[in-house]
């Protein structure tokens, strides 16, 4: 089930026609990311945006091979998600970030200029009514497009 929020911090979309030219596709590889992924390949290809495949990485770099090996192994887990049909219509581009989720993604998303971002949401933490802490909570304070969650 998808539910597109809008933060409190969002722009306005310009007039016209609503169509997005930077979609961040953010996951986990869990089975729930990888339903959002569908979501965020159909609006990039309606839209011709531009599609970042996004992973974070829990921990900065420290810059030593340990690191660059594992930059290399989520950067080719990536590419391995990215439909090779995706590259008829647009330019994917995968994107391994370090740190807290949703910092590396909201970093990501004012770089790219990002008007949407797809994540995945496991349903037994989506569902919580009290969510103190969390990628969607973190993420959706402070962003400055729609975000769409995939349960």
């Amino acid at each position: 089930m998808p539910v597109l929020t809008v933060g409190p911090n969002a722009r306005l979309p310009q007039e016209g026609p609503l169509a997005f030219k930077s979609i961040i596709y953010a996951t986990d590889f869990s089975k729930e990311s990888a339903r959002a992924a569908t979501y965020a390949l159909s609006f990039a290809q309606d839209s011709g945006a531009h599609l970042y495949f996004c992973y974070v990485l829990s921990f900065q770099p420290d810059r030593s091979a340990k690191t660059d090996y594992l930059d290399e192994a989520f950067q080719s887990a990536l590419n391995g998600i990215v439909p090779q049909s995706s590259y008829d219509w647009c330019n994917p581009e995968c994107v391994v970030g370090h740190g807290d989720a949703a910092k590396a993604i909201l970093e990501l998303a004012e770089k790219v200029e990002a008007d949407h971002i797809v994540l995945g949401a496991r349903k037994a933490s989506f569902w919580l009514t009290h969510i103190a802490h969390g990628l969607p909570p973190d993420l959706l304070a402070q962003v400055t497009c729609p975000v769409m969650t995939v349960c």
